[in-house]
């Protein structure tokens, strides 16, 4: 393995990441101007290599997942197999295996993952960890329709409060997270969408609506 400070990536390359990322933004259901790659490492796995499950740690702040760009080379092997819950995908890179184009996959951080092992030739993979930039504030924009999403969770709500005066009523999130990136514009995937909905509709109801780990 290389880190960035041991290899050069031409302009025309820069540009294609950001082209990449921007992609990667829509695909994960993240904000377009905010999603960044940040270049890790340069991997090479020759013939018996292979990487144990495992998942990727936070190595940088406000960091959301990871990029991997498998680069064109002769080989066999070396599938990406992701697991996410019970959904599983496994992806072979047949561009990349064949010498032809790069392949890239990109996945949250709280993804397990397994290179199997290559068994024919060198594959060859670089690494980048993706960041979120701070958003810009900006005021909060609700729905005034009466029939919106979160004037119904409201109600419901206050019928909760009613029913049950002081007990959480609590919303589970598909990903897992760390302390340190638990934060509402860190959150991942259709997370993003639930936590809007519930503090537009906490709010509605007079109730406060809080990120919490549970173990």
């Amino acid at each position: 393995e290389l880190s960035p400070s041991k290899f050069q990536l031409s302009d025309d390359w820069i540009q294609s990441i950001k082209k990449v990322t921007r992609e990667v933004a829509t695909q994960l259901g993240l904000p377009e101007d905010q999603l960044q790659a940040k270049p890790y490492k340069l991997l090479l796995y020759e013939r018996g290599g292979f990487f144990l499950p495992h998942r990727d740690s936070e190595k940088l702040g406000r960091m959301i997942g990871s990029l991997v760009i498998v680069l064109p080379t002769s080989f066999s092997g070396g599938e990406l197999v992701v697991r996410h819950g019970s959904s599983q995908e496994t992806f072979s890179f047949p561009e990349a295996s064949s010498g032809e184009a790069a392949n890239y996959v990109a996945f949250y951080g709280d993804c397990e993952h397994e290179i199997r092992r290559v068994t024919r030739g060198r594959r060859i993979a670089l690494t980048y960890n993706l960041t979120l930039k701070k958003p810009r504030k900006s005021k909060t924009q609700s729905s005034d329709s009466p029939d919106s999403a979160s004037d119904v969770l409201a109600q419901s709500i206050g019928s909760w409060i009613i029913a049950r005066p002081g007990e959480p009523l609590v919303f589970a999130l598909e990903h897992q997270y760390t302390e340190r990136g638990l934060a509402v514009d860190l959150l991942k995937g259709v997370d993003r969408s639930v936590a809007k909905l519930v503090i537009a509709a906490a709010e509605k109801s007079g109730c406060r609506a809080h990120l919490a780990q549970v173990s």
